[in-house]
């Protein structure tokens, strides 16, 4: 902009002239002092950078301090030079600032607003160019009431108000009067007196040919009402001004950490401040955070780069402040290993909630060193502990039983920190439960009723179901981990926990009475794993016309419970014999309870199998896999009759094992097997005497065998009470055909195998 011929230079003014700056006193009300000195350092220094050609962050600032006097002064690399000076001093009591850089020059068109050098200096802080106007306007004004004038390129910028309280500069090539300038005179005398034969620069009037600029800021000047004050800058305001610059500060170099991408600060003196290539943007106070978000600053940070908005109080938008927070932290732990503890509890905090990890879950890298130190972190320091939220909790009714069974307990994280943590090895505790689960061995189904039962039922419900036909099935050796059962839609394979094999395991587990028959907990063990199966099988798997998805699983849930209802019916009922018959042929006797299980009507096949050539069709578990005409052995027997008949017969090779298949006539049906032949009932007397049991009211046929050839057929009427022990009985045990059991007796005088004998020994 220097270069435009439009421009008003100084070397065009004969003798004097006065520039409307063209802001009012109330111009940048939330400006501070601080900021208002800020402004005149950046100056400073980023006139000596670019005067000198120093190399970015090499600029070597010292501080030397006395009772009357705190200078700071640029030194050149070698040390031996001094570039410039920032100056408290105290002269005839009264404090004074004086701030001089050379090789630095001032021209009228700097006090123009928007007029800026710097905007394409990537090293320099300004900007906008309005900050040394702003700056003056802020120090003259109430309630700081300081006087600031200025001497550059052979004149002297005396800044004041007009009537209309704007600012205004009056620019003289004549020397000041004694009365306008005496301070100034004061400060230089002193400080000659003073500096001599010391390294402190002392101080002069620059000649025009010289390139320097030289700001005062002492206590002789007017306020916006033209009214003469006299505001000294003292040595606690001066302190308080230099915490606008960063490298005017003393900082432990442990309480400061310095990065590619700027500087973490540590220094507790320093917290909640955010600064720009070492210049304050805002200092934090009570009630008001320096971050653009809002939030509470835990610890100071200077940005090596980035836009500020036009107060020059922040970054110019969250997410670039967020960035580069995050990013100073990522480098500032690969420096500081120990600063990790620091981070975890930023991100852990809930009162606060602190800005310096505000949208950390958007910028910490996955998989970055930084998200590898915190896994370390967590896995040493928290070790033992399960990492969760509450709304991970608040969504699992079984947490506390999952954390438990998976051997840990539980230690909550933050929502926004469990989003760093999720993508990187970290697991909810379902996410693990599944996992080890899976990882479980697999074991082979003891050899016992129950288990046998439940593998067929839940084999053969997930067969019988068209959505889950081609799902494998294992029962896995799981521990302590309280999943039932985990469905891997991948390989189709469902396995389930080892506790479910087992009559108490399953009692546990379902909440059921001890007492409860071995065939109502099978049904119910079954249901409830044929159940959650079919939940865990995608919605979207799920197919019908003309009705939902939802729907469609719902139908599947209710016909397999019907067919694993009907199976434990049959199947608890179901019974063969074999007895012996002619020479090559015993006669094999099935028998089924016709009332329950299925309609009366409906057909059903029934086959005796040879076990010796045929025990491979135990792995058939519904009707569509079980067919007669597979069937070419020649020993094996079929026959479809209705299921209300309740019995059937077939000659079969004499002295071999068969087992029997009860199966009805329907796809989807569950094959029933059995093979155990029952023995027929031998009627021993009893040692003693016994109370009959029988059920009050049931009417019903119970055949009874005798010690003799002969069998009776008994009908049971109403209940009674105890029989008369006195009366000699003879004592009988037998079963009905639905397997009931009984204990008969019989009067002697009127069991008719008494009297035959009676007459028989007559």
């Amino acid at each position: 902009m220097s270069g435009s011929v439009d421009l008003l230079t100084l070397d065009k003014i004969d003798h004097s002239i006065t520039i409307n700056c063209g802001i009012s006193e109330r111009y940048a009300a939330q400006w501070t002092p601080v900021a208002a000195f800020r402004e005149l350092v950046q100056n400073w220094r980023d006139g000596i950078i670019k005067a000198f050609d120093i190399p970015k962050g090499s600029l070597q600032v010292t501080c030397k301090e006395d009772k009357d006097q705190i200078i700071y002064k640029a030194m050149s690399q070698e040390g031996q030079h001094c570039l410039g000076y920032i100056r408290w001093s105290r002269i005839m009591d009264i404090g004074t600032v004086d701030i001089l850089n050379r090789g630095a020059a001032l021209q009228p068109w700097n006090l123009d607003m928007g007029g800026t050098s710097k905007q394409d200096e990537p090293d320099q802080a300004g900007a906008h160019g309005e900050g040394l106007k702003i700056a003056i306007l802020v120090l003259m004004r109430q309630p700081q009431d300081h006087a600031v004038r200025c001497y550059s390129g052979g004149c002297w910028w005396s800044f004041y108000f007009d009537s209309q309280r704007k600012l205004v500069c009056h620019i003289s090539r004549s020397s000041p009067p004694r009365d306008q300038f005496g301070a100034i005179y004061d400060v230089w005398s002193q400080a000659d007196r003073e500096t001599n034969g010391h390294h402190f620069l002392s101080p002069h009037v620059s000649t025009t040919r010289e390139k320097t600029v030289q700001i005062f800021i002492d206590a002789r000047g007017r306020d916006e009402k033209g009214f003469k004050l006299q505001k000294e800058a003292t040595r606690d305001e001066f302190k308080a001004w230099t915490k606008a610059a960063l490298f005017l500060q003393e900082i432990d170099t442990e309480n400061i950490v310095t990065t590619d991408y700027g500087d973490l600060i540590l220094d507790p003196r320093f917290g909640g401040n955010v600064y720009m290539k070492g210049l304050l943007l805002k200092e934090s106070a009570s009630g008001r955070s320096a971050s653009i978000t809002g939030k509470t600053l835990r610890y100071g940070y200077n940005f090596a780069d980035g836009a500020v908005n036009r107060e020059r109080e922040s970054m110019a938008a969250a997410d670039e402040e967020s960035r580069t927070i995050s990013t100073i932290w990522a480098f500032a732990v690969h420096v500081k290993g120990d600063l990790i503890g620091k981070l975890h509890d930023l991100l852990n905090s809930r009162e606060p909630e602190y800005a310096d990890v505000a949208k950390a879950d958007r910028f910490i890298r996955n998989g970055g060193t930084l998200v590898l130190a915190l896994k370390v972190y967590l896995r040493t320091q928290f070790e033992g502990k399960w990492i969760y939220t509450s709304t991970q909790k608040r969504d699992n009714l079984r947490f506390d039983n999952i954390v438990q069974g998976l051997g840990y307990e539980p230690f909550e994280v933050k929502e926004s920190y469990w989003k760093i943590l999720k993508n990187n090895d970290f697991q909810t505790a379902a996410e693990a439960e599944k996992q080890k689960f899976q990882q479980a061995p697999a074991i082979r189904v003891p050899d016992h009723v129950f288990a046998q039962s439940l593998d067929h039922l839940v084999r053969a419900g997930l067969k019988s179901c068209f959505y889950t036909r081609n799902i494998a099935v294992e029962f896995v050796q799981a521990g302590l981990l309280g999943l039932d059962s985990f469905y891997s839609d991948s390989d189709s394979r469902l396995k389930i926990h080892e506790k479910w094999l087992t009559e108490a395991g399953a009692t546990e587990e379902l909440g059921l009475s001890e007492d409860i028959l071995m065939y109502s907990l099978l049904f119910n063990a079954a249901r409830r794993l044929l159940t959650d199966t079919i939940l865990q099988i995608p919605l979207a798997n799920f197919r019908c016309a003309n009705r939902t998805n939802y729907w469609a699983q719902k139908k599947q849930i209710s016909r397999v419970d019907q067919r694993i209802l009907e199976y434990t019916q049959i199947k608890k009922d179901l019974r063969y014999t074999i007895t012996a018959g002619g020479m090559d042929l015993d006669t094999l006797t099935v028998e089924w309870n016709p009332t329950t299980g299925r309609v009366p009507d409906s057909s059903v096949e029934i086959t005796a199998l040879a076990e010796e050539s045929c025990l491979h069709w135990k792995e058939a578990v519904t009707a569509v896999d079980f067919h007669h005409s597979y069937f070419n052995c020649g020993r094996c027997h079929m026959k479809t009759l209705p299921f209300k008949f309740g019995k059937c017969e077939f000659q079969v090779d004499k002295g071999k094992a068969y087992f029997v298949a009860f199966c009805v006539n329907a796809p989807g049906s569950i094959v029933v097997f059995s093979d155990k032949p029952d023995k027929p009932d031998e009627l021993d007397e009893l040692d003693e005497p016994a109370e009959p049991q029988v059920s009050m009211g049931v009417k019903r046929a119970a055949p009874t065998s005798t010690p003799s050839d002969e069998s009776k057929i008994f009908t049971l009427g109403d209940s009674r009470g105890a029989p008369h022990m006195r009366i000699p009985r003879n004592w009988y045990k037998g079963s009905n055909s639905t397997g009931t059991r009984a204990v008969i007796g019989i009067a002697t005088e009127d069991d008719p195998l008494s009297v035959s004998k009676r007459q028989r020994t007559g």
